[in-house]
């Protein structure tokens, strides 16, 4: 078996092509990947939106490079199509307007939007076994623009993440369909029931006729209805999933296994049962201060996770600051030589004792506590010096992210027995390796790779056998 996975991402996209060599192993033919700089400017700071149209276009220049790589035979072989991508984003469509091509569209809300203010989330209504909607969920878009853009709402009549948009418009589908990942990520899912909080919505006036219907991750729904980019009719199109839980799948993890994913921002996750997750939303009434969260990952499990906006950035823009002091003296080094000589000289200071200080580096909030502010205590004189700042900025950012896991007194944790730190930081920088070590006092492994469009192409493989 031959499918295809997809990752749309929020500034790339990346399509994976898979062979299923035997229910347990498989072979990845080819991978390309593509910037799709798909942003569009806004007047106002607070928003951040993109045109469907450019990541559309972006996706289909990558899966003909992938043809070109892999010849006609292959593509013609392709039976299951898996899109996986950005969580929370908000895209609306006319699926009536009898375009025989990709439905008219809005702009995408994307994750990061910031329009939805504190005193507007406040107003929101509570929602039902689920997280509290947050600035950038699918929910709290669509209720912002009831309130100030609804003659806007009046010309679509379906919504959903972006892939929900590309999976419905290669099936031809006048019906919206949203997986349990991404309706989680929106707001408003009960995730006891598999169901919108349809009656608490409609009770506060919100759009409910958008909302897509909700499907398991696995379901087919529908086949695919023309020959796309080398690909034939008739393939197989899988509901849209989360980025997050295909990218922990790609490394197949088990139940005593925690995944440390660190990128631009960062995530601590573990796999449970998913009656573990029905009996938290059950027991306790969250009030959008919860460092973790339980969302829905594949089968009979669930996933817990800590999802810091704090992760490989925060070191980043450390290394921008000292290379843009550098090159008032030095205008011929650049920001590697300068990233290379902070980490060399980090790492040996990295273990020395007597140190005091501690930072944490928290300087772009959290979600859970947007207003929270980066702290450096306990500064001695021997703390003065760059190496050991970039050393406990390091060690702050995993601290960070297992102090919001391990906030929750329970057993979540209990069985974990190894940590896999993935990620591009972990493999250019020794001090996140070693800080994870440190912090996390457990076993652990850097040698496992998180793919979500891998992730996305294994679980069609898998899920089709």
């Amino acid at each position: 078996m031959i499918v295809v996975g997809i990752d749309i991402g929020t500034t790339s996209v990346k399509v994976t092509l898979i062979s299923q060599v035997t229910p347990n192993r498989h072979e990845v033919l080819h991978s390309a990947s593509s910037k799709h700089e798909a942003d569009v400017l806004s007047p106002d700071a607070m928003y951040s939106e993109q045109d469907p149209a450019i990541i559309r276009s972006s996706l289909e220049t990558c899966i003909k490079s992938m043809a070109s790589h892999v010849g006609d035979e292959v593509m013609q072989k392709i039976e299951a199509i898996s899109i996986c991508g950005q969580m929370h984003g908000c895209v609306l469509w006319n699926s009536e307007s009898g375009n025989t091509e990709f439905y008219p569209h809005s702009n995408l809300i994307t994750w990061r939007d910031q329009r939805c203010g504190e005193e507007f989330i406040k107003s929101l209504p509570d929602p039902e076994n689920c997280t509290p909607a947050s600035t950038g969920f699918g929910c709290a878009s669509l209720f912002w623009m009831q309130r100030h853009k609804s003659n806007i709402l009046d010309d679509y009549n379906c919504a959903g993440t972006i892939m929900d948009y590309i999976t419905v418009n290669l099936c031809q589908s006048d019906t919206p369909c949203i997986s349990t990942q991404n309706a989680m990520s929106w707001g408003y899912y009960d995730f006891c029931r598999e169901e919108w909080n349809v009656r608490i919505l409609e009770r506060s006036g919100f759009p409910v006729r958008l909302l897509p219907e909700i499907k398991r991750p696995g379901v087919v729904i529908g086949p695919l209805k023309f020959d796309w980019c080398g690909i034939k009719a008739g393939s197989r199109i899988l509901v849209g999933l989360g980025d997050m839980q295909c990218s922990v799948l790609s490394c197949n993890p088990n139940r005593h296994t925690a995944v440390f994913n660190l990128g631009t921002s960062a995530q601590l996750s573990v796999i449970s049962p998913l009656e573990t997750g029905r009996a938290f939303y059950k027991e306790k009434k969250l009030d959008g201060t919860e460092s973790r969260i339980c969302v829905p990952y594949f089968g009979r499990d669930c996933l817990w996770t800590s999802a810091s906006l704090n992760g490989g950035a925060v070191f980043d823009r450390f290394v921008t600051e000292v290379y843009e002091w550098t090159r008032l003296f030095a205008a011929s080094v650049t920001k590697e030589d300068v990233y290379r000589r902070i980490q060399d000289d980090a790492a040996s200071h990295h273990d020395k004792p007597g140190a005091t200080m501690k930072i944490t580096p928290t300087i772009f909030g959290e979600r859970h506590a947007p207003c929270l502010k980066g702290i450096a205590e306990n500064i001695s004189v021997g703390d003065c010096k760059i190496p050991r700042i970039a050393s406990e900025i390091a060690t702050g950012i995993i601290r960070n992210v297992f102090g919001m896991f391990l906030g929750e007194k329970d057993s979540v944790f209990d069985d974990v027995r190894e940590v896999w730190g993935c990620g591009t930081p972990f493999r250019k920088n020794k001090l996140f390796r070693t800080s994870l070590e440190t912090v996390s006092g457990l076993h652990c492994a850097f040698d496992n790779e998180v793919d979500a469009a891998l992730g996305a192409a294994l679980f069609a493989a898998y899920s089709s056998s």
